[in-house]
């Protein structure tokens, strides 16, 4: 019979782990783990997840795609933190074209994994457009 077994071991104490206090500083955070060597080129999502400190537990690519689009699975974003204990989700993806303005997509996407974590008690929390020069937040903006 196949058993399945979930471990989860930080590597950082927490106190060490940097705390997300607004969307500047998880930009900044993400600016610090983003492939800069892609930013110009293909779209990227990455999931930043949170404990009940707002402190970072971990990041994971959750999709790499073509210059103008990327795919994202609310399932894996979600899977992942469930896994790791996470108590809030920040998800941001980068706009090659150096827009920071959402297209109708990143909306529909965005609500989407909104509803997912509603359901969870997992929240999004923000949403993040990072291009070459700058961010947009979903949540500074009101698109939450």
């Amino acid at each position: 019979m196949t058993e399945l077994k979930v471990v989860y071991k930080p590597r950082v104490e927490e106190e060490l782990r940097p705390k997300v206090t607004d969307s500047s500083t998880a930009y900044r955070i993400l600016m610090n783990v983003w492939d800069l060597d892609t930013l110009w080129y293909k779209e990227d999502m990455l999931a930043m997840y949170l404990n009940t400190e707002k402190r970072v537990i971990g990041f994971a690519k959750i999709a790499s795609g073509s210059m103008d689009c990327t795919l994202a699975d609310v399932r894996i974003i979600y899977a992942i933190a469930l896994k790791v204990g996470a108590t809030a989700v920040i998800i941001a993806h980068n706009h090659p074209s150096g827009n920071k303005q959402p297209s109708n997509a990143d909306k529909i996407l965005t609500n989407k994994i909104k509803q997912a974590g509603k359901f969870l008690d997992v929240p999004l929390i923000d949403h993040l457009i990072v291009t070459g020069n700058g961010y947009l937040s979903f949540m500074d903006e009101g698109l939450m």
